[in-house]
């Protein structure tokens, strides 16, 4: 089995543990995922977002929490060409379209990832050494591996149900781990 396919077949396996779990389960566990949060979520911290496609666990409670605590809030926008996304700071004033890829997106000045100071992103799966098994675009590899190695990079979170956790993520040399993965049962501190 070639790495690309046994991506696929985790893809698969993951996002059916996924589906399986009732919408009173899930928002139970995008609360909880918001409470292990807070204490990332300081006063004029500017952390970037998603919206929740299909079964990804939703960040609605965390980003209500961030607002709350006055964290500068960003959401992702895909490019028009290439896959290294830019982010719009949500405010009252935000208005919003529909991507090309049909993915909520808001419309305002575009800042890059080198702006923020965390990042919370959704993933398909995780292993303990905090590896990320994403949609498979590599928009986020795309845009955050290039400040890995600078001094002041964000944090990487990824947000997940806990049974999306895998024995091992099938890696490539620009997969890049993450620095804490929030699930509703716990935060997990990669092992690396």
């Amino acid at each position: 089995m070639t790495l690309t396919e046994a991506k696929r077949a985790l893809r698969r396996e993951l996002r059916g543990k996924r589906l399986m779990l009732t919408p009173r389960y899930r928002l139970s566990a995008a609360n909880r995922v918001a409470i292990r949060a807070q204490s990332y979520l300081a006063p004029g911290r500017r952390i970037a977002v998603y919206h929740a496609s299909g079964s990804e666990l939703s960040l609605a409670p965390l980003i209500a929490r961030a607002l709350a605590r006055r964290c500068r809030v960003f959401w992702p926008v895909v490019p028009a060409r290439g896959r290294v996304l830019g982010f719009v700071e949500l405010t009252s004033a935000t208005r919003w379209r529909v991507s090309r890829l049909g993915i909520v997106e808001p419309l305002g000045p575009v800042v890059p990832a080198s702006r923020l100071q965390a990042v919370f992103m959704p993933l398909v799966g995780f292993d303990a050494a905090g590896y990320r098994l994403g949609q498979g675009g590599g928009y986020y590899d795309c845009t955050l591996s290039p400040l890995m190695r600078r001094h002041a990079r964000p944090w990487l979170f990824g947000c997940a149900f806990a049974c999306q956790r895998a024995d091992a993520i099938p890696r490539e040399a620009h997969d890049l781990p993450l620095d804490r993965v929030l699930t509703e049962q716990r935060v997990w501190r990669p092992a690396r």
